[in-house]
């Protein structure tokens, strides 16, 4: 921070300078309206009476943006790999759940059948017990 006598053109420099490095350190983006806000200034005034400082923090944006591209770039790439591994998994589990659900009815099917099978059988059990009944003085 420049000595409290410094001018208004040293103060606005090193409130770029610092949130320069804030940027870099992965902070917000300066702009002019952080820089004015924080000088108390208007932007138009910064605009009007400080070309520099609009230069210089320009400047630094444009000087990141193939940096800032790069990272993104690779971000995005890394995400659509994400993606597509969760989609494959994510069509694995859609096969797996309709063959189970098959699976399921099949046994569903087989239950119903065994049911039907021990059902009848009772009832051939029951009439021969009363056959024998009847049978017997």
């Amino acid at each position: 921070m420049p000595p409290s006598g410094a001018t208004t053109l040293e103060r606005l420099r090193s409130i770029v300078d610092r949130q320069v490095r804030d940027w870099r350190a992965g902070g917000p983006m300066p702009s002019i309206s952080a820089v004015a806000k924080e000088a108390r200034m208007s932007r138009q005034a910064i605009y009007a009476s400080y070309p520099e400082i609009v230069g210089h923090i320009n400047g630094e944006k444009s000087s990141r943006t193939p940096e800032l591209a790069s990272r993104v770039s690779a971000k995005n790439l890394i995400l659509r790999k994400r993606v597509a591994s969760e989609s494959k998994k994510v069509a694995l589990l859609s096969t797996l759940v309709v063959e189970l659900m098959a699976e399921l009815t099949m046994t569903r099917d087989d239950l119903g059948n065994e049911i039907e099978r021990l059902r009848r059988q009772l009832e051939i059990a029951a009439s021969r017990a009363q056959l024998t009944k009847r049978r017997k003085p």
